[in-house]
C-alpha cells in the first residue's frame, strides 16, 4: 500500500481481518487497486503488520465513531447478549454486545436489559473490543443521562467550580460542556495546589479545578480530591476551563494509520 506521507508499506490479512465497504462488511476482494482506505493494525508486530480492519474513509468514519461516540438508537432486536439497532432513518443497522458487566438506566435508575424493548429509543455509550466488535458500557434511555454517567465512570472531571458546601459534604463543578455535577465529598477529601493542601473553604467559584473520583457506572462516586489547576492559560482565578481533550485522529491512533 501507497501511505498519504508518500511511503509504501504493507499489511498482513489474516482470518480476523474485517472488510468495510459502504458502513458494511464486505469481502476484501472488492478493493481495487487506487482505492482509498483506512487500515486498523497491530503495532509492535513482526512486518507485515496484521491488519484488524481495511475500511473505505466513510467506513472508517462512521467505525471509529460508533466505536468511541455516544449514539442514539432505535432498538431493532435485543436477545442473546446482542443489542441492535438504526440511527434515525438510517438503514444500517448497529450492533452491541452486552454482559453482566453492562450498566441499565432508566428513568435516572438502575434498571436492567429487560426494561427495554424493540422500538425504544436508547443511548449507547460503547467500548471497542481489541477485534474491533463494539460491547456496549452502557445503555441509558436518554443521552443526557448516557453522557453524565459516562463523565462519572472515569477517574476524573475537568471543569471550575461552582460551589463546596463542607458542611452538607457537597461540591458543584461545571464541566467542559457545561454540564453541572454535584458529588458528594468523601471523608478525608482535600484539596492541593502545586502539591500544597488548601482549605476546601477557600476554593472560589470559577476556580479551575480537577476532581478525582472514586466508584463506577453503578453509584454515585464521591470526591476523593480536588486538584487546584494552575496551567498556564489557566493562571488567574475563575478563568474558563481548558477545552476537553478530543479524541486524537484515526491517523495518530496506535492502532490505525490512513493510507492509499
Amino acid at each position: 500500500m501507497k501511505t498519504v506521507d508518500g511511503g509504501e508499506t504493507r499489511f498482513r490479512l489474516t482470518a480476523s481481518t474485517r472488510c468495510w465497504v459502504g458502513r458494511k462488511p464486505a469481502g476484501i476482494a472488492v478493493l481495487k487497486p487506487g482505492d482509498a482506505v483506512v487500515v486498523r493494525y497491530r503495532l509492535n508486530a513482526k512486518a507485515p503488520a496484521p491488519a484488524y480492519d481495511v475500511a473505505d474513509a466513510a467506513s472508517w468514519d462512521w467505525l471509529d465513531r460508533i466505536r468511541h461516540d455516544i449514539v442514539t438508537i432505535t432498538i431493532g432486536s435485543i436477545a442473546s447478549r446482542v443489542l441492535c439497532g438504526s440511527e434515525g432513518s438510517d438503514p444500517v443497522e448497529i450492533e452491541y454486545r452486552f454482559s453482566p458487566k453492562t450498566v441499565w438506566r432508566r428513568l435516572g435508575q438502575a434498571a436492567d436489559a429487560s426494561a427495554f424493548h424493540v422500538g425504544d429509543r436508547v443511548s449507547v455509550v460503547p467500548r471497542m473490543l481489541p477485534s474491533g466488535a463494539v460491547m456496549a458500557a452502557l445503555v441509558a434511555d436518554t443521552a443526557a443521562e448516557a453522557s453524565t454517567s459516562r463523565a462519572l465512570a472515569r477517574a476524573s472531571i475537568r471543569g471550575t467550580l461552582v460551589a463546596v458546601d463542607e458542611a452538607k459534604h457537597i461540591v458543584q463543578l461545571r464541566a467542559g460542556d457545561g454540564h453541572v455535577y454535584e458529588l458528594p465529598l468523601a471523608s478525608g477529601c482535600v484539596a492541593r495546589r502545586s502539591g500544597e493542601a488548601v482549605p476546601l473553604a477557600g476554593l472560589r467559584e470559577g476556580t479551575p479545578i480537577t476532581i478525582w473520583l472514586r466508584r463506577g457506572l453503578s453509584a454515585v462516586p464521591e470526591v476523593s480530591r480536588i486538584a487546584v489547576r494552575v496551567g498556564r492559560a489557566l493562571r488567574g482565578v475563575g478563568a474558563e476551563p481548558a477545552p476537553l481533550a478530543k479524541r486524537r485522529p484515526a491517523v495518530a491512533l496506535p492502532a490505525g494509520r490512513h493510507a492509499e
